[in-house]
């Protein structure tokens, strides 16, 4: 008996093993997203201002000349400018995105975007502005001196609450490989000119970073490297920013206090309670005329099936009327997973270990879909660290992979499982 489980344990070892990774990948969970923020708010109180009272104006910039040759060095410029969005803006503050090479090439943001609660719900409005490719016809190389150049040059008058970051492979200035190109230098007038506005953070690398971003890979045959990405940051040696009105920083926009309305001298509160009272009476009488269902706008529903695989029972199906903001509507996970209330997916789903898949959960614009845990969530090939939000009335296919260890004897155990997911109103 013995004999036999020791036999089924290295046979399961082998097939685990025997599945590696396709491609190089991002460990999701190495990459920073406090380091950047920390070193942002510190030098604002610096320079005399307050992030936790007053707003910014985030100025993202991405050299984008590598990104032909590292894709991966790409996704982690991403997805760090990502959680230092999520983690730092409020709604009111403001955004703008440029990428360069040897000059800036590209505005997503041809005017400051005004950043909303659903812009940091939704996630995908300010995601999608960061750049995905290369310049046209580029040939590689970016000069730092020159982006920070023209970007102080596109900011105009108003900078005094603008906090400039430049996300790079190397913080230096370097040419196209193989052909002579000048660079700005930083003993260039011009950029001097910058300097006597702004703080360039203080060089911590050779590469006259003001941050390198560790992060770290793993290879198709298991094993791990460490990289890093550069940061330059730019802080207003006096810096001012608009009042956060009603609340501070850290504070959710939702309990910011309303300004009144109007100029009249008499409060209008009565009026809008008898307004409420009156709406809440003709709804309730509309629902009990009705049968105690609404016969308007079909309420949405999430629905979930398997990606070559039938889920006993049918399509899973949750509807999504009353939900709140922020909710987990649904949890899959592998067979045998305890935790939580997360539904079971079949056996025949694939060889998946007992743990969460993916997570469902309510946005400002319908569902977000998230990998679980360390895993990773595809569609269409394309990495989404952050989650994807599902678009209304289309049906997506996701995909979820990567490689969990929930046995010290079998090792690692490659995960990988398709959805069609889709939200319908």
């Amino acid at each position: 008996m013995v004999f036999l489980l020791l036999l089924l344990l290295i046979i399961g070892n082998i097939s685990a093993h025997a599945q590696p990774l396709r491609q190089v990948q991002i460990v999701p969970t190495s990459l920073p997203d406090q380091p950047l923020r920390s070193l942002i708010e510190d030098a604002v109180r610096e320079r005399g201002g307050d992030l936790e009272r007053q707003h910014l104006h985030l100025v993202l910039a991405f050299s984008t000349g590598h990104y032909r040759s590292d894709p991966l060095g790409a996704e982690a410029a991403r997805e760090m400018a990502w959680r230092l969005s999520s983690g730092l803006l409020t709604p009111g503050d403001r955004i703008s995105v440029y990428a360069w090479e040897m000059q800036v090439y590209d505005a997503p943001t041809p005017s400051p975007r005004l950043v909303s609660q659903e812009d940091l719900q939704a996630a995908t409005p300010i995601r999608d502005l960061f750049p995905k490719s290369t310049q046209p016809s580029s040939e590689g190389g970016h000069d730092t001196e020159e982006a920070i150049v023209e970007i102080r040059r596109r900011l105009g008058e108003t900078y005094s609450d603008a906090v400039v970051v430049l996300l790079t492979n190397s913080a230096q200035s370097q040419g196209p490989v193989g052909r002579q190109a000048a660079t700005l230098g930083a003993t260039h007038p011009t950029y001097l000119a910058v300097l006597e506005e702004f703080d360039r953070l203080g060089a911590s690398s050779a590469t006259l970073a003001s941050a390198q971003l560790a992060y770290t890979i793993r290879r198709p045959d298991g094993s791990t490297a460490e990289r890093s990405l550069d940061a330059v940051v730019l802080i207003p040696r006096a810096f001012s920013g608009a009042e956060i009105a009603g609340r501070t920083r850290s504070e959710p926009a939702q309990t910011a206090q309303t300004p009144p309305q109007g100029s009249g001298s008499g409060s209008p509160l009565p009026l809008l309670l008898l307004a409420a009272l009156a709406a809440a009476v003709g709804y309730w009488v509309y629902r009990s005329l009705a049968g105690g269902k609404a016969t308007g706008a079909a309420p949405w529903v999430l629905r979930v099936e398997g990606d070559g695989f039938e889920i006993p029972g049918g399509p899973i199906s949750v509807a999504l009327q009353g939900e709140p903001v922020g909710k987990e509507v649904l949890a899959l996970s592998g067979p045998r997973y305890a935790e939580g209330s997360a539904r079971a997916l079949p056996e025949s789903a694939g060889r998946l270990p007992p743990v969460l898949l993916a997570r469902f959960t309510r946005s400002g614009r319908g569902v977000r879909v998230s990998a679980g845990g360390a895993l990773r969530l595809y569609v269409d090939g394309t990495l989404y660290l952050g989650g994807y939000e599902l678009a209304r009335g289309a049906t997506t296919r996701v995909r979820i992979q990567g490689e969990v260890e929930v046995d010290a004897v079998l090792g690692p155990q490659p995960v990988e499982v398709g959805l069609r997911v889709g939200l319908s109103a």
